[in-house]
């Protein structure tokens, strides 16, 4: 990342912490504002592939880019990344300085109430394709009361159990699983100099191997990994750019625009490809209510929105 310069730069370098704790676990509750043209969903013809992205904040971004050129792979994408909600939040988490409640639709005290949503998107929507990404698996979060982490043996068994929990109601109507690997991360460091614990590479190394065992012990061609992690971390390690392409926000944690539209050609065609036999079987259900837009408006907050 850029290298700081004077008290000036300090003081916009800690702004910008704020503004992402902030924008991703709590201004999402803010009246929202309205709805630009490039919000506005693609038209995709009726034998579209249907593909529902679930996860945090991180997924949220990386669909804007998919969102905004997903059409031209008769793909209907469904963006419903949502900030400070990965699959392991039901109690308190730590985020750069902040302990904060998870946001919706996971909700406090409650681990089933985000497997309860994912399961009416599926009922409803019935999806091709249903696309997993977090990064909130590496935060220090409570669990059972307890502060943990993904890098203790206790957490990482809680957090395999929560993955066969969520591939089994993402997969009940027949959909495709894909989870998404995990990239590396460069968030900045805290007062001391040190990096924060949810930037440690081993915590990225422990999550993207607790995927692959789970798609190991699935005994369903229907749950696959994809490597996004290899793909937009080449050499294991955090890159600004990739290809020539900007691919991080400022923070140094989510998508730009741009790295969803560079990773388009390289993953739509494995959707369409692993959604087929659900898309030429059963090819009803529609979104309940109006979708949402392919920008969220809580990406417009984030150090990354043009």
């Amino acid at each position: 990342m850029t290298a700081l310069r004077g008290e000036a730069d300090e003081t916009v370098a800690g702004l910008t912490l704020v503004t992402v704790a902030v924008a991703t676990f709590v201004l999402t509750s803010q009246v929202s504002p309205p709805v630009s043209a490039t919000s506005l969903r693609p038209v995709t013809g009726p034998g579209a592939t249907k593909v529902l992205l679930v996860g945090d904040s991180l997924a949220g971004s990386l669909g804007v880019g998919l969102g905004l050129t997903a059409a031209h792979y008769d793909v209907d994408l469904v963006n419903e990344g949502s900030p400070g909600c990965s699959l392991s939040m039901d109690e308190m988490i730590k985020v750069l300085d902040y302990t904060v409640p998870p946001g919706a639709p996971c909700k406090l005290g409650d681990p089933d109430e985000l497997i309860d949503q994912w399961r009416r998107w599926v009922d409803e929507f019935n999806p091709d394709v249903v696309v997993y990404l977090a990064r909130g698996e590496l935060f220090d979060q409570q669990v059972d009361d307890r502060w943990s982490n993904i890098d203790q043996s206790g957490f990482d068994r809680y957090l395999t159990g929560r993955f066969h929990q969520a591939v089994d109601v993402l997969r009940s109507r027949g959909a495709a699983v894909v989870l998404l690997t995990t990239p590396y991360y460069d968030s900045g460091n805290q007062p001391d100099g040190s990096p924060w614990p949810e930037d440690e590479p081993t915590r990225v190394v422990t999550d993207n191997a607790i995927i692959d065992d789970v798609v190991r012990s699935v005994d369903s061609s229907s749950v696959t990994a994809f490597d996004l992690g290899s793909l937009t971390s080449p050499g294991d390690h955090f890159d600004q750019n990739v290809d020539g392409v900007d691919l991080r926000c400022g923070d140094g944690v989510h998508f730009t625009e741009a790295a969803g539209e560079w990773l388009a050609p390289r993953l739509f065609p494995d959707l369409v490809r692993v959604g087929r036999d659900h898309r030429e079987t059963s090819s009803t259900g529609h979104w309940p209510g109006t979708p949402p837009p392919v920008v969220p408006t809580w990406w417009q907050k984030l150090p990354c929105a043009t």
